[in-house]
């Protein structure tokens, strides 16, 4: 997505716990403007730490696209089995990870009178799915909330919206053999498009939903998973 959007004009702030640089590197030597950021959106400071970094280089943000979760890492189990730590862990990232930038963006997009906020949800809220029911429960709320925030900002010109993906095969994804073998098959037996879905499938939807021509669109979740929902 940060290269994709950097090719249609965006300058960015690539904000992630460990080091962007090799995408920022890609983006510059494409022409592109990006800088990244050190950040945990679990913690008020790092984002605000972001937020600052971004307003000192830019002087303003149109965009926020919140797609950190804890995710390719969890283990499926039976929801008896989750240990409440992680359930408080995956909520912290997934929830207020969402949250704090959503809450650090909005003043300065109602200064603007402009915004695209686009999270990351996923079709697992929309449908369901047995043995990740943190996982599933973290991102109903990411969903919920945006619909929500949505009906907050579009009075001020900001635009809410959500892309649910389905089982997307990251190198992260495909790392965690336990999510692969509980998911994989599953996805590829539902989809309408059988195939295995990739990072690209979903980027030409969140550069719709971040353009221009999205502005009349807001409060939308947007189900990518090559159907049925």
């Amino acid at each position: 997505m940060a290269v994709r959007f950097a090719a249609e004009g965006a300058s960015l702030v690539l904000a992630d716990r460990d080091d962007a640089g090799s995408v920022v590197e890609t983006i510059e030597a494409s022409g592109g403007v990006a800088i990244a950021t050190r950040t945990d959106v679990s913690r008020p400071e790092d984002v605000d730490s972001m937020i600052e970094t971004a307003m000192q280089r830019f002087g303003k943000i149109d965009i926020l696209v919140n797609n950190a979760a804890i995710a390719s890492t969890l283990v499926p189990r039976p929801f008896e089995e989750i240990d409440l730590s992680e359930w408080n862990r995956v909520l912290n990232v997934n929830i207020m990870g969402t949250v704090l930038p959503c809450r650090a963006v909005s003043p300065i997009m109602r200064g603007q009178g402009y915004g695209r906020i686009l999270n990351f949800g996923s079709n697992t809220a929309v449908r369901g799915a047995p043995n990740l029911l943190q996982y599933v429960a973290s991102k109903g709320a990411v969903q919920a909330l945006s619909m929500s925030l949505a009906q907050e900002l579009g009075g001020d010109g900001i635009t809410v919206n959500v892309i649910a993906p389905g089982y997307i095969e990251t190198d992260n994804n495909l790392a965690n053999s336990a999510m692969v073998d509980n998911i994989r098959e599953l996805a590829a037996r539902r989809r309408a498009i059988s195939r295995a879905a990739v990072p690209e499938d979903v980027v030409e939807t969140a550069l719709f939903l971040i353009s221009e021509g999205a502005g009349f669109v807001s409060s939308q979740v947007i189900v990518v998973n090559g159907g049925p929902a």
